[in-house]
């Protein structure tokens, strides 16, 4: 949708309104010459703990999990997101309105202990990702982990959960 719309691929897209104008230098689709060290991804295979990241490549997900990036670039997105520098307001409060099984446009409300968070969990070979940010205190949680199946979901919600959100 993105390439039809723009007429620039995914990838440009990403780097002209996004990653560039936000300094998210830290965050890409394509690996860049001065990335410096990478984490390597880990998945249980019968077992077994094996490097998988170094054998597949997650950017060949695009779209759909490709992203590489890091704590403080996520952090920077949730602030220029919900700040309405990436989208209008109104498009921000539509995007984070509940919708089937509590998933909105790109954002679920996550209840933990009766308060509401949005965000959302993602995975590719190797790895696992949760962010979740909760409006009224204006706190942010994002853990990263180089385990495929670490139970990231688990953790992210005791983390939000010992917040002090008064």
């Amino acid at each position: 949708i993105i390439e039809a719309v723009t007429g620039e691929t995914w990838e440009e897209a990403l780097a002209e309104r996004i990653t560039g104008p936000l300094d998210l230098d830290r965050t890409w689709l394509t690996p860049p010459d001065n990335r410096g060290p990478l984490a390597t991804g880990y998945l249980l295979l019968d077992g077994l703990v094996l490097p998988v990241s170094r054998l597949g490549r997650p950017e060949l997900a695009d779209s759909a999990g490709g992203l590489t990036s890091t704590t403080s670039d996520l952090l920077a997105w949730v602030d220029a997101f919900m700040t309405g520098s990436v989208v209008d307001l109104n498009s921000v409060e539509e995007m984070l309105i509940p919708g089937l099984d509590n998933y909105g446009l790109g954002w679920e409300t996550i209840r933990v202990d009766g308060v509401e968070w949005n965000g959302h969990y993602g995975q590719t070979i190797g790895f696992r990702s949760a962010l979740a940010y909760q409006p009224e205190c204006d706190a942010t949680v994002i853990l990263l982990s180089n385990r495929q199946d670490f139970p990231i979901s688990q953790l992210h919600q005791q983390v939000m959960g010992t917040l002090q959100l008064s």
